[in-house]
């Protein structure tokens, strides 16, 4: 019953208008076995604050390996490519980081696109994700 209780209490506390405590929340969260921690995280992946995002998208990496194909990735798909237009570098980084994750041939032209980002990071992402289309292994 306690960790049930503590993980809701994570869960909501990535709500928080307080990015100390979405912070800590995300990283307790990365020890937290339950399946609403998945959906939970990719929420957190867009994030506005950096850590919280880049983390999240980190735990997702290693403890959640198809985080990328789930349905609840499936539906922010739109939001992250509305994102490459942002004139936040972050946001079009941590956009394009998520996009070459989903290895889907219907973002060749976001990522075409992603080439003539001014960001290195996004450029550098851009390819990766071309090459992830042409290796699937990879």
């Amino acid at each position: 019953m306690g960790i049930k209780c503590e993980t809701e209490y994570l869960l909501k506390a990535l709500k928080s208008k307080d990015r100390q405590i979405r912070r800590k929340a995300v990283y307790l969260l990365s020890e937290v076995k339950d399946k609403r921690v998945m959906k939970a995280l990719i929420s957190a992946t867009r994030d506005i604050d950096e850590e919280v995002s880049l983390t999240a998208l980190n735990i997702l990496g290693k403890k959640y390996p198809g985080w990328s194909l789930s349905k609840e990735m499936k539906k922010m798909i739109s939001s992250f490519i509305a994102d490459m237009k942002s004139k936040e570098e972050f946001v079009r980084e941590r956009a394009m980081r998520i996009l070459k994750e989903l290895r889907d041939k219907q973002l060749v032209p976001v990522f075409i696109e992603g080439l003539k980002d001014e960001s290195l990071s996004v450029r550098e992402y851009a390819v990766e994700g071309l090459e992830r289309l042409r290796d699937p292994a990879g």
